[in-house]
């Protein structure tokens, strides 16, 4: 029964481990668009006009 026991919790850390394999090459693929937004979101950042300190003011309010 012990021997059962073992085999079967063998099974669900090889099961689990391989799940967590699978998930973690998911990933990879995912981040590569992400960073791509982010050098959007820079550049669009750099258009940006510098304001006056009179339009920073009343932004503020």
């Amino acid at each position: 029964m012990d021997a059962e026991y073992a085999r079967k919790l063998q099974e669900e850390e090889e099961s689990l481990a391989q799940a967590k394999d699978t998930q973690a090459t998911d990933v990879q693929p995912k981040d590569t668009p992400a960073k791509g937004i982010q050098y959007i979101r820079r550049y669009h950042g750099y258009k940006k006009k510098p304001q006056s300190e009179s339009e920073v003011r009343k932004n503020m309010i």
